[in-house]
C-alpha cells in the first residue's frame, strides 16, 4: 500500500468509526477519544487529518451523499423525488443544529485543508451524481435548459445555502423543514 492509499485508509478508519459511534451515543455524547480507540490511531493521528470532530461531519456528508447517490444509480426514476428526498434525509441523518452547523462552516472555510478535502469530496459528488442528472435530463424530469453538471452543482450550492441561511437563524425552525422548501423551490426551477 502507498502512502496515498495509506493515508485514504486512515482517514476511512476514523470517519466509520465516528459514524459508529455517532450512530450508537449521538454526535454530542462521543468523544474524539472515543473515536480515536474505535479507530486505532492516537489524537495526534486525529488531528492530521481533522481540525475537531465537527469537521469530521462535513465528511460525513459527502460520504452519505456518495452512497445515496450510487443507491439511486442501482433503480430507475423517477429520479428527481427521489434526490429531494435524499438531500432532506442528509440533515435527518446528521442530527444537526444550528451551533453544529456553524462550527461546520466556519471549520471547512478556515482551514486551507479542510476547504481542500471539502472541495475533493464534491468532485466526487459530482463525479457520481452527474450521471444521473444526466438520465433523468433525458428522461424528461430536468429540462434541457442547463447541462447536467450545472444542474448537480446547483444542486449542491442550494444544499450549503440552505445551511447557511440556516445556521444565520433565518426560515424555519427545522433544518428537515427548511430544506424541504429550498429542495421544492430549486427543482420547480429546473424540471419546468
Amino acid at each position: 500500500m502507498n502512502r496515498e492509499e495509506k493515508k485514504r485508509e486512515t482517514r476511512k478508519r476514523i470517519i466509520d468509526a465516528a459514524l459508529q459511534l455517532f450512530s450508537e451515543h449521538g454526535y454530542e455524547a462521543t468523544t474524539v477519544a472515543q473515536i480515536t480507540d474505535l479507530a486505532g490511531v492516537g489524537k495526534g493521528t486525529f488531528f492530521n487529518y481533522f481540525d475537531s470532530k465537527e469537521t469530521i461531519m462535513c465528511d460525513l456528508q459527502g460520504f452519505w451523499a456518495i452512497d445515496e447517490i450510487m443507491k439511486l444509480r442501482e433503480h430507475p426514476g423517477p429520479y428527481v423525488p427521489r434526490i429531494k428526498e435524499m438531500l432532506v434525509e442528509l440533515v435527518y441523518r446528521m442530527q444537526l443544529n444550528r451551533p453544529l452547523v456553524k462550527v461546520m462552516l466556519q471549520g471547512t472555510l478556515t482551514s486551507p485543508f479542510n476547504l481542500a478535502n471539502q472541495n475533493e469530496i464534491l468532485h466526487t459528488v459530482y463525479e457520481a451524481a452527474t450521471p444521473i442528472v444526466q438520465l433523468a435530463q433525458e428522461r424528461g424530469e430536468f429540462n434541457d435548459k442547463y447541462s447536467p453538471e450545472i444542474i448537480t452543482q446547483m444542486t449542491v450550492q442550494a444544499f450549503f445555502g440552505c445551511l447557511l441561511f440556516w445556521a444565520m437563524e433565518q426560515g424555519e425552525e427545522k433544518l428537515a423543514d427548511q430544506m424541504k422548501l429550498t429542495m421544492e423551490l430549486f427543482f420547480a426551477g429546473v424540471t419546468e
